[in-house]
C-alpha cells in the first residue's frame, strides 16, 4: 500500500474535459500540487493544448488524449495513458460533460443517449479501468463533477439533470463498495459559473441567478476545482459517497 498515496514518485490524474473551462482549472490546481497529468479532451484542442503549455510552464509532466468520451474506448486510452506513461493511476477526475437546453418533449433519444453515455456511462467505463490499480495499489481518488442541478433538477434541463443525479447515485454507491480498500468515491457539485455551458445565458438571466444566490454571485472554476483538489488529496481519507456543492448557499433542495 502506498502511504498518504504518495509511494515513489508523484501522484498521477486522469482529468477528463481538461479543455474546459471547469477542467482546464481542475488540471492546473493538481499540475500546482505536484500531481502529474493525463488530459483528456474532444472538440477544443486549442484549449487542451493551453492547459498542457500551462503545465510545461509550471514543471509539471503531462499527456493527452484527445477522444470522444461517447465512445466506450477513449476511457480506456485515458486510463492507459497514465499507467504507460507514468506506471500508475491515482486519481480520476470526471469533469466531460455538455449541456443539453431542450424540453423533454423536444429531446430526441439520440441527445439523450449522447449525453447520458459522455456524463454517466464514462463515469461507470473510467471507474471500471481505473480501479484494479487502485485496488492493487490501496489508494485511489474519483472525483465526479456533477451539478446543482443533479440535487434539485433544472425545468428545460431533464436529461442533463438525471445525468448529473446519476453520478450522485453512482458515487454514492460506488463508494460503500469499495470503502475499505483506500479508495474513495465523491461527487463537487458547482452552482452557476460562468463557462460556455452558460454563455447562452442574457445579461438579464444572469442577474437573476446571481440575485438567487446569497453570496450574490457566480462561482469561479478555480473555487470548484479547489473543491475537487482536496477531494483527491490524501487529506479527504474520511470523505467517501460525499457530495459537496460550491455554489455559495444557494437553496439545493
Amino acid at each position: 500500500m502506498r502511504e498518504g498515496g504518495g509511494g515513489t514518485g508523484a501522484r498521477v490524474a486522469v482529468v477528463t474535459g481538461a479543455s474546459g473551462v471547469i477542467g482546464g482549472a481542475v488540471a492546473r490546481r493538481l499540475g500546482r500540487d505536484g500531481l502529474r497529468l493525463v488530459l483528456g479532451g474532444y472538440r477544443n484542442g486549442a484549449a487542451l493544448d493551453r492547459v498542457s503549455a500551462d503545465l510545461e510552464a509550471a514543471g509539471v509532466r503531462s499527456r493527452q488524449v484527445r477522444g470522444d468520451l461517447a465512445q466506450p474506448e477513449t476511457a480506456r486510452l485515458l486510463v492507459g495513458e497514465a499507467l504507460g506513461s507514468f506506471g500508475r493511476v491515482d486519481v480520476v477526475v470526471h469533469a466531460a460533460g455538455h449541456a443539453l437546453y431542450t424540453p423533454i418533449l423536444d429531446t430526441e433519444p439520440e441527445a439523450w443517449d449522447r449525453l447520458m453515455a459522455v456524463h454517466l456511462r464514462a463515469a461507470y467505463l473510467l471507474a471500471r479501468r481505473a480501479l484494479p490499480p487502485m485496488l492493487q495499489a490501496g489508494w485511489g481518488r474519483i472525483v465526479f463533477i456533477g451539478s446543482v442541478w443533479g440535487l434539485r433538477g433544472a425545468a428545460g434541463e431533464v436529461a442533463y439533470s438525471a445525468a448529473k443525479a446519476g453520478l450522485v447515485g453512482l458515487a454514492r454507491a460506488l463508494a460503500q463498495e469499495v470503502a475499505r480498500s483506500g479508495v474513495t468515491v465523491n461527487v463537487v457539485a458547482p452552482g452557476f459559473v460562468r463557462s460556455a455551458q452558460t454563455a447562452h445565458l442574457t445579461p438579464q438571466e444572469v442577474a437573476a441567478l446571481e440575485e438567487a444566490i446569497p453570496m450574490g454571485r457566480a462561482g469561479t472554476p478555480e473555487e470548484v476545482a479547489a473543491a475537487a483538489a482536496f477531494l483527491a488529496s490524501p487529506e479527504a481519507s474520511y470523505l467517501t459517497g460525499q457530495v459537496i456543492a460550491p455554489a455559495g448557499g444557494w437553496d439545493l433542495a
